[in-house]
């Protein structure tokens, strides 16, 4: 059995980071147009915002986010194992037959962002569930090693 583990522990963390980037950048505008722009403040487009983020807050509170791969090869199955934010565990699985797998490499134009690999694992032909190392914080290393399994895998099969 082999396993691939995100790197990312700490849902509670990500989550918490997320949220407050999104009241930091409120508060950047806030005290841009409270100080440096002659006009008053629009309070109205202020409290959208906090609405907005607190409804961010609860869809990231019951998301549930990728933190284990596994590829048993003598059941022939490969588990995906989830956790919410209250460390709820789910999982789903997908026979080697009726699994398919496409990789979507995007490459930024800007240098300093981060290189984005999303890997879609597909039953026939319906998305069970897209791996990315921004969204689940497994390693570029991890979903390159992750593919050639997939790749050897295929192989073997066929």
């Amino acid at each position: 059995m082999k396993t691939f583990q995100t790197n990312r522990t700490n849902i509670r963390g990500y989550i918490l980071r997320q949220v407050l980037a999104c009241i930091a950048i409120f508060t950047i505008l806030g005290i841009y147009e409270y100080f440096i722009s002659s006009k008053p403040p629009n309070w109205i487009f202020y409290l959208t915002m906090a609405c907005l983020t607190v409804i961010l807050f609860i869809f990231e509170l019951f998301k549930k986010r990728l933190f284990n791969i596994q590829f048993d090869t003598e059941k022939k199955q490969i588990f995906f194992l989830y956790k919410d934010f209250f460390n709820r565990e789910s999982m789903k699985v997908i026979p080697f037959e009726t699994a398919r797998i496409e990789v979507n490499d995007d490459t930024s134009i800007f240098r300093w962002f981060k290189k984005s690999v999303t890997l879609y694992f597909l039953k026939n032909k319906v998305e069970i569930c897209s791996v990315s190392n921004l969204k689940d914080g497994f390693s570029y290393e991890q979903l390159e090693r992750l593919c050639e399994l997939v790749k050897s895998i295929v192989q073997k099969n066929n």
